[in-house]
């Protein structure tokens, strides 16, 4: 009689080791940030691409936009919080 137990030990093994790795993987991409700032709704209209390097976790960035009009953004970081201010310019 075979015994399925190492199979089934290999199979619970791999699988947390495919979640801590999803988990751990935003972290690793954090410090590259892909924005892109549509001028009308659903990735519509003109783009504008932003892509900043070596960003600090606790750091604010400030960017100048093209178009005075928002339709949407699409960016690589989902937990990143993007807030919009009017301004004459933004230092890099």
């Amino acid at each position: 009689m075979v015994s399925s137990r190492p199979f089934v030990i290999w199979l619970l093994l791999s699988f947390i080791f495919t979640l801590t790795s999803a988990v751990q993987s935003p972290m690793d991409t954090s410090t590259q940030l892909s924005l892109h700032v549509y001028t009308r709704p659903n990735g519509q209209g003109q783009v504008q691409h932003i892509r900043a390097k070596q960003l600090q976790q606790d750091t604010s960035a400030c960017f100048n936009l093209l178009s005075r009009h928002t339709g949407a953004i699409d960016m690589n970081d989902p937990h990143l919080r993007i807030s919009f201010y009017r301004v004459r310019s933004a230092s890099q």
